[in-house]
């Protein structure tokens, strides 16, 4: 039976793919290990490098250990084809890596790698922080953190273990491309775009300026969520106008 795991990155149409694996035909793309309605295989990559802080307000320990054995049975039981995705498998640790490769011996296994322009991705990252995450610092500065990142790191470390295929989102045609590796059907539909720069910038620099406890006060989540709905929608809130004399 083949096996394909898609590990990224993040940022580089993971969300729209697993959307469209999850509704497409012609492979399994299991429904164990992912935390609904989400499509991403979350259990798989908590087992091998367990909890962050972030990620253990939403799954316990015991949920995990089910959802994983739940996951690798229906693998084991499929007459077909099967893809598993989740992106944070890109930031597995050697070590982890070849704990994975054990896991998945019984299976003639390949690795996805989804990647794009490091700029995008760079810039896409950041928005997404500051605004899921309260990311404090500011674009000019995260770019020099991250300056000895390059895309494609992972693709060696993945490589001592299993076959790997690279596609680049960017390339018009990608998604067909995945179709004919892994035999599967589906419509990616439009990517998302994320957060817009600019409503990102107004959120980094509140932070900035608020402090944390403050801006977290403020800018709750369903704070941003409404925020930022007003900021994709084709049309503008309603806005009182101004009457009072100015003098």
């Amino acid at each position: 039976m083949k096996l394909f795991v898609h590990v990224g990155y993040a940022k580089c149409a993971s969300t729209s793919l697993q959307e469209a694996l999850r509704d497409g035909t012609g492979i399994l793309y299991p429904r164990a290990g992912r935390l609904s309605p989400q499509a991403e295989h979350l259990s798989l990559p908590l087992h091998l490098r367990g909890f962050d802080d972030y990620t253990r307000q939403w799954v316990s320990d015991e949920w995990v250990q089910t959802q994983h054995a739940a996951l690798m049975r229906e693998i084991s039981e499929s007459d077909k084809s099967v893809v598993v995705s989740s992106e944070r498998l890109a930031g597995l640790q050697p070590d982890q890596i070849t704990r994975m490769a054990q896991l998945f011996e019984p299976y003639d296994t390949r690795i996805v790698i989804l990647h794009r322009d490091r700029e995008k991705y760079l810039n896409s990252t950041w928005r997404h922080v500051v605004y899921n995450h309260d990311y404090a610092v500011d674009y000019a500065s995260f770019q020099q953190l991250t300056a000895d990142f390059e895309m494609g790191q992972i693709i060696p470390l993945f490589e001592k273990h299993f076959p790997v295929s690279v596609f680049n989102i960017d390339e018009v045609g990608f998604d067909r491309q995945i179709m004919e590796l892994t035999g599967a059907t589906f419509s990616l539909g439009r990517v998302n775009a994320g957060v817009p720069l600019e409503f990102a910038e107004i959120l980094q620099r509140q932070h900035a300026a608020l402090g944390s406890k403050t801006f977290k006060a403020i800018f709750t989540t369903d704070v941003k969520a409404t925020m930022l709905a007003s900021w994709q929608s084709q049309t503008r809130p309603e806005i009182d106008p101004y009457t009072d004399p100015l003098f």
